[in-house]
């Protein structure tokens, strides 16, 4: 082999002793530190070969060899092949990897280990950072091996294929998502988490102080783990509110009878907010009629805790009423004869809830405690008479309303003043018996008739009495007229009305 020959394969050598250094060093160190070691050791081969190159010029000088021989083995080293003619070619290849990510190519490397070894630190330095379990997606990396011009396309810097890397594939973190009837719904970080969740929506709808026959979930609920994006990774908090709230389900309200925005509202667990906004084409919401329809955005949860709580509790049992009829009781008249009197029933079963909402009502057993006790109403058939009470009041006069019941003038006014000209009729407002018949202070000429049901009526400031006391008067009967006697300023008649010896308001029973 001739000298030329022998240095150019010391240059091969060479690279071949770097790519092996390399291979060797990127298992423990990371892309700077490979990135300066590796130009550091090539800086130092290079210099070694300068220095052979520099010692067998001198012995070529001493045999005679030409300046230009020493120029085209220097060439040799640094990289620059010979033809087979010996002529130096000024642009030399070399065989390396063209590297690609999803048909992307990102640059060219020497040793295609020294990608991976990148895809490597890459991952440690993303779990480090994030403190989770990352994992980089290198199945997209793709190598084309070749040979290229120094010139053309020379090996792509190191840091600078980092940087693409980085930039070109995908990452995800190891999560655990919350399947719904086989839709990933939530990721979290870890199992427990997960499990966790699920309890707190439990917890959500169940009370201590129940006892509950079982809580469970309406939809098939799993726990797997999961390759996910990092912005896919969720806390727990905002897990539940996305699980509680689900898909927003359109709806549409049709108006009924008697209903109001706030009883709409409550009916879709919603606000009245919700439903403006969701109507905002209606000029006033307020202004609903029968039959229009309402815009609904209900929230459908994605997951539903079906709770059967187990329930005991008393009821009454109402009793019954028993109609006697007797003619001993004037028509229209009734009577207690035996008072009724509920009984209690104990009832057992349980009671099914969704997210909270009673669905059903299961009743396993109910067990008579008291049985309920008959009222029994004796019911009147005797003709009334017309002396009799018919337990309604007509207006005792005629005229205007001068003055009501209450407060007046500092003092208690216990009726109503009717006005009209002096000798106005004055009629009984019910029949009954006249309880008072005469002069009476302030009141004047007054009559009481008692009308025997525990109401009595007041007549006072007449002008003339037509009755006595103990008389039996008819209802609308006339008993005097109208004056201003007794503490009066004008002819008018004090008119009351007395529940059981209180005054009540007369006009609670006569209009003027």
């Amino acid at each position: 082999m001739g000298y030329f020959q022998k240095l150019r394969q010391q240059g091969k050598d060479q690279i071949r002793k770097s790519s092996a250094w390399l291979k060797e060093k990127t298992g423990t160190m990371n892309f700077q530190k490979k990135q300066e070691t590796h130009k550091n050791y090539i800086a130092e081969s290079q210099a070694q070969g300068k220095e052979k190159i520099k010692t067998k010029y001198i012995a070529l000088r001493k045999k005679g060899v030409t300046i230009l021989g020493i120029g085209l083995a220097a060439l040799l080293v640094a990289g620059v092949t010979l033809s087979s003619e010996g002529v130096p070619i000024l642009d030399p290849t070399y065989e390396g990897y063209i590297v690609t990510i999803d048909e992307q190519e990102i640059g060219v490397v020497e040793n295609r280990h020294i990608v991976h070894q990148m895809v490597q630190d890459i991952e440690n330095d993303l779990r480090d950072q994030y403190k989770e379990k990352i994992v980089v997606e290198d199945e997209n990396i793709s190598f084309t091996k070749g040979e290229f011009k120094e010139k053309e396309r020379p090996l792509t810097d190191l840091s600078a294929m980092e940087r693409r890397i980085l930039a070109s594939i995908d990452y995800y973190v190891e999560a655990y998502a919350l399947r719904i009837e086989d839709e990933e719904r939530v990721h979290l970080r870890s199992e427990k988490e997960a499990e966790e969740l699920l309890e707190k929506l439990k917890d959500e709808y169940i009370n201590e102080d129940k006892e509950y026959e079982t809580i469970e979930f309406n939809e098939a609920v799993e726990i797997q783990e999961a390759l996910v994006s990092l912005s896919d990774v969720i806390d727990m908090e905002n897990a539940l509110k996305i699980l509680q709230k689900g898909t927003d389900e359109e709806k549409v309200h049709t108006v009924a009878e008697g209903d109001t925005i706030s009883e709409i509202a409550k009916q879709y667990d919603l606000t009245p907010e919700d439903i403006e906004k969701a109507n905002s084409h209606l000029d006033d919401l307020h202004m609903i009629s029968i039959g229009d329809e309402l815009n609904l955005i209900v929230p459908k949860p994605y997951i539903t805790v079906r709770t059967v709580e187990y329930m005991e509790y008393t009821e009454e049992i109402d009793f019954e009423t028993e109609y006697n009829d007797t003619d001993s009781l004037y028509e229209g008249d009734r009577k207690i004869t035996q008072q009724g009197d509920a009984g209690e029933k104990k009832i057992t079963g349980y009671i099914v809830k969704e997210n909270g909402r009673q669905v059903d009502r299961k009743i396993e057993e109910e067990k008579i405690l008291s049985e309920p006790v008959t009222r029994i109403v004796a019911r009147g058939t005797a003709k009334r008479p017309t002396t009799v009470a018919s337990g309604s009041f007509s207006s005792p006069t005629r005229g205007r309303l001068t003055s009501g019941f209450g407060t007046r003038w500092g003092r208690m006014h216990n009726g109503i003043d009717v006005a009209g000209p002096t000798g106005t009729p004055v009629n009984s407002a019910d029949a009954g018996s006249v309880e008072f018949a005469g002069y009476r202070g302030s009141y004047g000429n007054l009559v009481i008739i008692n009308h025997e049901n525990g109401y009595q009526t007041y007549y006072a400031h007449l002008n003339a009495i037509n009755v006595s006391r103990g008389d039996r008067v008819v209802k609308g009967g006339r008993i005097g007229s109208m004056g201003s006697t007794g503490r009066s300023t004008g002819p008018h008649l004090h008119f009351e009305v007395r529940r059981n010896g209180q005054p009540v308001n007369p006009l609670n029973f006569v209009n003027y």
